[in-house]
């Protein structure tokens, strides 16, 4: 019990470092600010933020479980973060160090009441894959099949249950203090991460997404998902049939079986199948996780981390990328709204003018004469717009998004003369021709479309307008300096007092924790309480620039 207390302390701590880190540098960068001026501490922010994503990388490879999660599941958010911590946290994808076999068999035996003699043939004791939670070995089954087995890490459940309570602490410092509380649903953020967290730590719901691939690929000759056997797997071990081949980035290993000219076409037709068709994909296409077979056929294996599209998101997928190849961009933010994409208090002209910059780029061109570096310089313009407008992409489509992206940059590098949009264009005109808009694919010119999308916007904006008016939060923005100064100095003067509020509340908790014999938890509250210290004089000192010399 101490070494579980001692090692829960220690994962406190050292979280709760760097996380007083980020703040003092938060901090420090707004208070830079007052003397230096904006524009140069724009400058200096890009490597600000790449040094603060590489101290969180380290920090999360460093504790693991709940913490490289995180990292992975913000790596995608570039409706959240800058680029540069998007890019850096990517690269948690490939840097898990695996776990010692001695506690991996501990938990096997556990598992089954035997020891692992008794209940595999041979257990090989080198890993096959490591991941944050769990990792792969190699058996062989009493019968004689190769199996691959996946096994929780030793104590893990633990260790994710104390750093999502460590998360939580987190979130709440971050509502109060900063303004990402007001800019996004952090609870809601914390709810969809931890809900999926969760999800990932029971291997039979795992086995179960097998067996529903397994099920919708059944009739497919040219995809094998892998047996689930049931007999030596529960919520802790998942064993699976082994299936040989080579890992698809490894072209030299398998080239002799097929060519990528005709993987790479598979690939995005079985990842099309799964998102519009079948409403259940897998999430996580990196290329340990997509096999070509030795008679050239396309395995998929983990199935942890899955997505799921609902009949209402596949039609509003539809609309977008319908929208998207006839660049209309009236009808790219009506899906965007249907999708939830889009808060209420959103200004649609901005979102639509936003997406009109990106699209007259494209206007005079074919979408099949683009280049793929053309279309990663498009993603990223985009991203761009995602981080300015007030964006909130659902969990979901997060996962969708990574999914995509990363299948774009696996067929890239296949096939880096093929254009991805190619691949897709069959589909699309299948699918335009499947909801009954042949004559939208190939027929109507842009100026009508444009007018069409406007015309629809009409009656949900008329019903947005009424909604925000009768629950009394329709704003009416009025050009008018001395309102907006008077405005910014009541909540100048509410943040000033609500934390001198949460500053005593911190410092009398700090006080009581120490009497009670509770260190290191007095010193995290007083830690906070200087913190929100440091903000009050700060807020102070700002207050008063602001309004100096103002009656």
């Amino acid at each position: 019990m101490k070494k579980k207390n001692h090692k829960t302390f220690w994962r406190g701590h050292t979280i709760f470092r760097v996380f007083f880190r980020l703040v003092f540098d938060y901090m420090w960068d707004t208070i830079q600010r007052i003397f230096r001026g904006g524009e140069v501490m724009e400058r200096l922010r890009p490597d600000l933020y790449r040094r603060q994503a590489i101290r969180l990388r380290e920090t999360a490879i460093l504790l693991g479980g709940v913490w490289v999660k995180l990292g992975q599941f913000f790596s995608t958010r570039v409706d959240l973060l800058p680029r540069e911590y998007t890019e850096e946290l990517s690269k948690l994808q490939n840097e898990v160090p695996s776990e010692d076999v001695a506690g991996i068999i501990r938990v096997i035996e556990l598992e089954f009441g035997k020891p692992i003699d008794g209940i595999f043939q041979t257990f090989d004791r080198e890993v096959l894959a490591a991941a944050s939670l769990g990792q792969v070995h190699l058996a062989v089954l009493p019968s004689g099949e190769k199996a691959a087995v996946k096994v929780l890490r030793p104590e893990i459940e633990e260790i994710v249950n104390s750093d999502l309570k460590t998360l939580q602490r987190i979130i709440v410092i971050l509502e109060i203090f900063t303004d990402w509380g007001r800019r996004f649903d952090l609870t809601a953020l914390y709810r969809e991460f931890s809900s999926s967290l969760i999800s990932e730590l029971d291997y039979i719901q795992e086995g179960k997404n097998c067996e529903r691939f397994a099920t919708n690929f059944g009739d497919d000759e040219r995809v094998k998902i892998p047996q689930v056997y049931w007999e030596y797997t529960t919520r802790r071990v998942l064993t699976l049939e082994y299936v040989e081949g080579y890992k698809i980035a490894e072209v030299e290993l398998w080239k002799e079986c097929t060519t990528p000219a005709l993987i790479v076409p598979l690939l995005v037709e079985v990842y099309i199948q799964q998102i519009l068709e079948q409403g259940f994909f897998h999430g996580d296409p990196h290329p340990g996780n997509i096999l070509v077979l030795p008679d050239g056929r396309l395995g998929l294996i983990d199935f942890g981390l899955v997505g799921q599209v609902t009949t209402t998101d596949k039609a509003g997928l539809r609309g977008l990328i319908l929208a998207l190849a006839t660049k209309n961009s009236p009808g790219m933010v009506k899906a965007f709204l249907e999708l939830g994409f889009l808060r209420p208090e959103t200004d649609i002209v901005v979102v639509r003018r936003a997406l009109d910059r990106i699209l007259e780029r494209v206007y005079d061109m074919p979408l099949n004469k683009f280049t793929n570096e053309q279309w990663v310089e498009i993603m990223r313009e985009f991203e761009e717009v995602v981080r300015a407008e007030p964006f909130q992409i659902p969990s979901t489509f997060i996962v969708l998004g990574r999914t995509v992206g990363t299948l774009f940059g696996l067929c890239v590098y296949l096939e880096p003369d093929t254009q991805f949009i190619n691949l897709l264009e069959p589909h699309l005109k299948r699918l335009a021709i499947t909801e009954g808009s042949q004559d939208t694919w190939t027929q109507y010119q842009q100026k009508f479309l444009a007018f069409m999308g406007t015309l629809f916007e009409i009656p949900g904006l008329l019903q947005r307008t009424l909604t925000l008016a009768e629950q009394g939060n329709l704003h009416i923005k009025i050009d008018s300096h001395i309102i907006a100064r008077i405005l910014r100095s009541q909540e100048k003067a509410i943040r000033f007092l609500g934390r001198s509020i949460v500053f005593t509340a911190f410092l009398l908790t700090a006080v009581a924790m120490y009497i009670n014999g509770k260190v290191f938890e007095s010193h995290v509250y007083l830690i906070m309480a200087l913190l929100v210290g440091l903000f009050l004089l700060f807020g102070w000192f700002s207050y008063d620039k602001f309004n100096g010399g103002r009656g």
